[in-house]
């Protein structure tokens, strides 16, 4: 399933969880934002446990929707390699690691 074929499947309006696709690279980030009412997203959390396959892109998707909420995006399962990049591009005081 493409991420155009399932954004209203992979974001709950209840809880606020957004769930990633697979692939989550600068080409698939820019597909979910081009998408209608996805730049004002009420999101709350962002579960990464699908993903086998990331780049920072997907930092900016969260900062975006960032600026929807009080407090931080709750990131879920996300893959240690990218747990690091949190750190260096300074998003601790954005993002909340479970």
């Amino acid at each position: 399933m493409s991420v155009n074929q399932g954004f209203n499947q992979r974001f709950d309006v209840v809880s606020g969880v957004f769930t990633l696709p697979e692939v989550m690279t600068l080409e698939s980030v820019s597909g979910v934002l081009q998408q209608k009412g996805a730049l004002s997203l009420v999101v709350k959390s962002v579960d990464f446990a699908h993903v086998k396959q990331a780049d920072s892109s997907v930092f900016a998707m969260l900062l975006v929707w960032s600026e929807n909420i009080d407090g931080r995006i709750n990131v879920l399962n996300l893959p240690a390699d990218m747990q690091s990049l949190v750190s260096l591009y300074n998003l601790d005081s954005v993002l909340a690691l479970s």
